[in-house]
């Protein structure tokens, strides 16, 4: 009782930012969670090629609404917020509008010629009518949600959210478990609950903000955004275009299959997306403060932590996979490994990027993502006709291994104009560290059929963790730190 009375008098004693923090953490946390609850149910009562549909759905739509939305909440959003200080209001209603302009227009297109979204993509009609209403409406919900994220007013954000994921789980599972068109069925409810809350704040963004048109801010967003778009085009085909080539080249079956293994890196994305979370603010006080010794203190230690986890998951993927499917997906076991190492290289690759961001040398970030994007494509072009859909997890984790190497060396011509960074990073211990990942995740296949193996190294690196807890601890202090 007296912990908790701490930890609560700790809490209201906390910033408005920093309460606002933890609370988007754990609206991230929780959102994930369920979808990770989710996965085993769904593909417990739908088949692989059911659920397949339904995560290639997904896939399209990170896709066209990249087009359609230019990404200006995620990309352009926060300047604006700056830049339109005393027009927010006005600012977001009239680039809801120009987005919603832009939506009508690339969905009036796919109505149009749906025979042929159809040929390339495999969805009826009625399917691609349920992207257009996500396409249309979904952007309103992610203005929002980023202005709720730079006023730090959380409570609504989390209500809405829990709402939301909640909703979209208990009507999911019913809906799926009577219905005979179950893929139909899940992307329906999807789509309806999110276009019911979508809807509800578009129009109170245009009734707040009372604007349409507004030269300004469309033409200050579209030249803004639209330099940035192979950057974000680039990301979706890292993160989806395996499982769009995998369904072009080896059926919807086992686009579901992998979707599936893909998913359950789903819990290293959120330590990871943590532990960065943590450290960006606490590497940028820390530059400004040429506190270059304490980075490298605690990137190395950062490292080894990032990379005891990506063992500890590829050594339990099998079991994670037994939890989240039946057996018809057991064979995607194989590809853990790679996921897991893809994982870790976008650690890599985010640390070097951090740096070239402060130093506002972006121009490498998109030169970056373009090539391991290309790169990506032709290996999937390649590899996935040969040796199926389990080739993608080899290519995806080769492609974010290139990301890294980029980075490296663009962050190599930051410190040759800046030398006083030179050991801002432990270099030579983030490139063996790497490259045992590399190894260990290919040895550690051969040992995939041996349970007690894999259990007994386990239990080393929890005894090793345990071992290490107050040092861990310590480092979590540190990046708690602003003094």
């Amino acid at each position: 009782m007296f912990r908790i009375s701490k930890f609560l008098n700790h809490y209201k004693n906390l910033s408005k930012p920093a309460k606002a923090s933890l609370w988007f953490i754990a609206c991230y946390i929780i959102q994930r969670g369920l979808q990770f609850i989710g996965m085993p149910i769904y593909t417990r009562i739908m088949n692989t090629e059911e659920y397949g549909i339904y995560s290639v759905f997904l896939s399209w739509f990170t896709l066209i609404c990249v087009f359609t939305s230019l990404n200006i909440y995620s990309g352009t959003f926060n300047k604006a917020m700056v830049k339109y200080e005393k027009e927010r209001d006005s600012y977001i209603s009239s680039i809801q509008w120009l987005t919603f302009v832009i939506s009508i227009i690339v969905c009036g297109f796919m109505t149009l010629f749906h025979n042929i979204v159809a040929e390339k993509t495999g969805f009826s009609l009625k399917l691609q009518l349920l992207m257009c209403i996500h396409v249309i409406l979904f952007p309103s919900l992610q203005y929002w949600s980023q202005k709720q994220r730079f006023l730090f007013e959380y409570k609504k954000l989390v209500a809405v959210t829990l709402i939301n994921s909640v909703a979209s789980l208990l009507l999911g599972v019913i809906f799926v478990s009577i219905s005979s068109e179950k893929s139909f069925a899940l992307i329906a409810v999807t789509v309806v609950v999110q276009a019911v809350i979508n809807s509800i704040i578009f129009f109170s963004l245009s009734e707040k903000g009372k604007t349409f048109y507004h030269n300004d801010y469309w033409k200050w967003s579209l030249c803004t955004a639209i330099p940035l778009l192979p950057h974000y085009i680039s990301e979706i085909i890292l993160g989806h275009a395996d499982r769009l080539m995998i369904n072009q080249m080896c059926g919807v079956s086992e686009a579901g299959i992998y979707n599936i293994v893909y998913q359950i890196s789903m819990v290293m994305t959120i330590i990871r997306a943590g532990i960065n979370g943590s450290f960006a603010p606490w590497l940028y006080y820390s530059l400004k403060e040429k506190k270059y010794q304490d980075i490298k203190k605690i990137s190395e230690l950062l490292t080894y932590l990032l990379a005891g986890m990506t063992i500890l998951f590829m050594l339990i993927g099998p079991e994670i996979l037994k939890i989240a499917a039946p057996s018809p997906y057991y064979d995607a076991a194989i590809c853990i490994p790679s996921i897991m190492q893809g994982c870790f290289y976008i650690y890599v690759y985010v640390l070097f990027m951090y740096v070239e961001i402060y130093y506002e040398k972006t121009h490498g970030v998109a030169i970056a993502s373009i090539t391991a994007a290309i790169a990506n494509l032709l290996l999937n072009y390649i590899f996935i006709p040969r040796f199926g859909y389990k080739a993608a997890a080899f290519t995806t984790m080769i492609s974010y291994m290139l990301m890294a190497v980029l980075h490296y060396y663009f962050l190599m011509k930051i410190i040759k104009a800046e030398p006083e960074i030179v050991n801002v990073y432990n270099f030579k211990m983030i490139f063996f560290t790497s490259l045992f990942i590399l190894i260990f995740g290919i040895l550690i296949l051969e040992i995939y059929e041996f349970p007690v193996i894999r259990y007994c190294l386990i239990c080393l690196i929890l005894l090793f963790a345990i071992h290490k807890r107050k040092r861990i601890a310590d480092m979590i202090s540190i990046l708690k730190r602003r003094d």
